[in-house]
């Protein structure tokens, strides 16, 4: 049986099988059954090629389409597809084989950032329990801890053959790749380019140019790295340094500014590691930029974003401007709307919060009207916190920004002294491409928050696992080779 199943042909004769159901499907408008022919072949893949399926799933995350964009009739649940069914699918058989003997790795799940991750989805869970909506609030507690048992765990403990972690930059740049066309494409055929023509130019893809241009940002630093890989070819090299300009060109045509401020951040702390800069130089020079900046809090900085009246633009140069302006622009003074919100939100409920998820539908009655914008709405039915920290402060009170701060935090050190202390070069490169992904998204986190989405879940997730792998695996080389060898064996 085993072997029939492994017979090219009955593949292909079964695969042409389910796509005809699936059609069918989607035909009858029976939407609710359209992911039902993938669920043995996904059951298949685990058994046989588990490793293939979740480097596929890697793939298909951005070229995955939101259902209720693309049906005109009301759902009773939302999803992206295929991804989110087969991550949902993962996550089922991945449990069934632990009970039924699955090796788990103990010095990944034992690492310090590991351990910590669980202490945030601990708090999570409490403040869930307490929760102001917990249906709501369950949703989303469910959704983070898929997100973070398939391409945490399970990729974390796949990061240790050297290749998966090639693989799973590759296969997600080569899934971006066709979404930055499909982009670039409506951007020039419906108008040339154009910022409103930008704002949902990844749709279905991505619900927003924001979202859209955070991913680009994580992975130009992973594309650039494969570019000077030494164990591609020049031909390969070459591809991925084209890829790298292209998804550049896809991050200035997003019209995303604070992916744009986030990359040049990131370059700024690739320059810092690369040079070994010393953290107590850092350090003094953010006190001075500090001191200096509070000093002229009142006076000369103040009176000039005060007076900036330049509002998002076409031109570039003119829209890296405004952001910078909090007097006229309505997405940057809504944006502030939230953020107070999010503060009094936290006020009111400093410990627990309103539980997570639940920013959106408690907000409305903390917006003061000297607050709102033109684009304010008294529902607090459109969009939420717009920052990833704030809106983990309003949900989940001090406690939950606190653990969320410390993920990051015990990342970056744990993932800095990997790559320094690690003898394996293509393991370095690959450390700083995650490192300086993940940072690009710190900064990001500021201005928005898409932690609840698979395009970004992926990233920040996969990248954090691969520089906990890389301190486990690669740090030291003999350990690598025992682990490598017991790997294959």
């Amino acid at each position: 049986m085993i072997k029939l199943l492994k017979n090219k042909y009955v593949l292909w004769a079964i695969a042409a099988l389910y796509a005809f159901a699936a059609t069918y499907f989607i035909k009858n408008e029976e939407y609710y059954l359209w992911g039902l022919p993938f669920v043995l072949p996904v059951i298949w893949a685990v058994v046989f090629h588990f490793e293939k399926l979740m480097l596929a799933l890697i793939f298909l995350v951005p070229v995955s389409f939101q259902l209720s964009e693309v049906v005109s009739v009301k759902l009773p649940i939302d999803m992206f597809l295929p991804s989110e069914l087969l991550i949902v699918g993962i996550l089922i058989l991945f449990i069934l084989k632990f009970f039924h003997g699955q090796y788990l790795d103990k010095k990944f799940l034992l690492h310090p950032v590991s351990l910590i991750i669980w202490a945030y989805l601990m708090w999570m869970f409490i403040s869930t329990v307490q929760s102001y909506d917990i249906l709501v609030s369950v949703k989303l507690f469910i959704n983070r801890v898929w997100f973070i048992v398939v391409f945490y765990i399970i990729m974390g403990m796949m990061f240790i053959k050297r290749n998966i972690n090639r693989k799973y930059m590759r296969n997600y740049i080569y899934g971006l790749c066709l979404v930055a066309t499909y982009a670039m494409v409506r951007i020039i055929t419906e108008g040339g380019v154009d910022e409103k023509i930008a704002h949902w130019s990844a749709n279905p893809f991505f619900k927003d140019h924001t979202s859209y241009g955070a991913v680009l940002a994580m992975f130009i630093p992973a594309a650039l790295g494969l570019a000077f890989y030494k164990g591609y070819s020049k031909i390969q090299r070459w591809i991925f340094l084209f890829i790298s300009a292209y998804l550049f060109l896809a991050l200035v045509y997003s019209y995303s500014r604070a992916a744009w401020l986030s990359l040049i951040l990131a370059a700024g702390v690739w320059a810092i590691l690369k040079l070994r800069i010393h953290f107590v130089y850092i350090l003094s020079a953010v006190g001075i930029i500090a001191l200096i900046a509070y000093h002229l809090s009142n006076d000369n900085v103040m009176y000039s974003l005060m007076s900036n009246d330049q509002d998002s633009s076409d031109n570039f140069s003119e829209h890296v401007v405004s952001a910078a302006n909090v007097s006229t622009d309505a997405s940057n003074l809504e944006r502030l709307n939230r953020w107070s919100c999010a503060i009094r939100m936290f006020l009111h409920e400093p410990l627990f919060g309103f539980g997570p998820g639940n920013y959106t539908k408690y907000y409305a009655p903390f917006q003061y009207s000297t607050d709102l914008t033109i684009i304010s709405t008294r529902h607090g039915d459109v969009g939420n916190a717009h920052s990833e920290y704030l809106s983990a402060l309003s949900e989940q009170g001090w406690p939950g920004l606190l653990m969320l701060l410390m993920v990051i935090g015990f990342t970056l050190y744990y993932g800095i002294c990997a790559i320094k202390l690690s003898k394996d070069s293509e393991m370095r490169m690959l450390g700083y491409a995650a490192i300086v992904g993940l940072i690009t998204y710190y900064f990001h986190g500021l201005f928005n928050n898409f932690l609840d989405i698979d395009k970004v879940a992926v990233p920040f997730w996969g990248f954090t696992a691969m520089l906990v792998a890389i301190d486990i695996y690669y740090r030291n080389p003999k350990e690598e080779n025992s682990e490598q060898t017991a790997i294959n064996e």
